[in-house]
């Protein structure tokens, strides 16, 4: 008499002609290929220390961009709160404008397709934003044009465009930050950001 395990398993198989028998592929919610081979922030870690970030900043979240790493790389510890600061405001400004207003987050992915926000049924922060949508549009467009008037203000077009090139991603992969550190261009938008900041 057959266990039942094997009851379970004879039932499960494919029964081939000539009375062979195979089992059954695996079901979607079983496989255990698809299940990631190492945790996503091991993977993040290792990633950033191949593009060059020093693995004792690896985990810092400036080492997401290449900007960042310039930072990392150029600044001294007394200004790199400034620094670290208003890049993140600046970048939060242009992605929430370009949200809020033009449509797009910004990203290679999914940038020819118009993204219309939608209200969420319930805010699950702390924060209760009590604006309306058309407030909420004015201040993103109003924190963008202050940042924008700050890099238009910048002395040079090269520091303009250097710190652009960072923002939106236009100086090319590599072109800031190669080999494990700063290119000309990238110590010029770090150069350009701390005068943003400074303003």
């Amino acid at each position: 008499m057959a266990g039942r395990a094997a009851r379970r398993k004879r039932k499960r198989s494919i029964t081939l002609p000539g009375g062979g028998a195979v089992d059954q592929p695996a079901t979607q919610g079983s496989r255990r290929d698809l299940e990631p081979t190492e945790a996503p922030q091991l993977a993040v870690y290792s990633a950033r220390i191949r593009h060059g970030a020093p693995p004792a900043d690896a985990n810092d979240p400036l080492c997401a961009t290449e900007l960042g790493q310039c930072i990392l790389a150029l600044t001294d510890d007394d200004k790199l709160a400034d620094l670290r600061n208003a890049w993140q405001a600046l970048s939060a400004a242009r992605r929430n404008y370009l949200t809020r207003i033009i449509g797009q987050t910004g990203d290679a992915k999914g940038a020819a397709f118009a993204m219309v926000p939608s209200k969420p049924p319930v805010d699950l922060s702390f924060r209760i934003d009590l604006r309306t949508p058309a407030e909420k549009d004015d201040a993103a467009k109003a924190a963008w044009e202050a940042w924008d008037a700050k890099i238009k203000a910048l002395p040079t077009p090269m520091h303009v465009w250097a710190l652009r090139g960072a923002l939106q991603g236009f100086t090319r992969e590599g072109g800031i930050w190669r080999d494990g550190k700063p290119t000309p261009a990238g110590r010029m938008a770090v150069v350009a950001l701390a005068m943003v900041a400074e303003k």
